[in-house]
């Protein structure tokens, strides 16, 4: 899947704990898009950490994996 975002006016990523690389956040635990005075939210909630991005709009597309058909 490949997300789209327009309009983004602000990016947060938090590490969990000290000395952590954003390589690492771990699994992921919540993907949340909710309405915002800005256009929408999306969180991304890690075992190690979280990305929040404030953005106007997104779009979402699944991308084709090679052999195998997307209906």
């Amino acid at each position: 899947m490949t997300i789209r975002y327009t309009g983004v006016s602000s990016l947060v990523v938090q590490i969990g704990e000290k000395g952590s690389h954003w390589k690492r956040l771990g699994s992921l635990r919540l993907d949340e898009i909710l309405p915002d005075d800005a256009g929408c939210s999306h969180e991304l909630a890690f075992l190690n950490g979280s990305i929040k991005i404030l953005c106007a709009d997104l779009v979402a597309t699944w991308d084709p994996v090679d052999g195998v058909e997307t209906t």
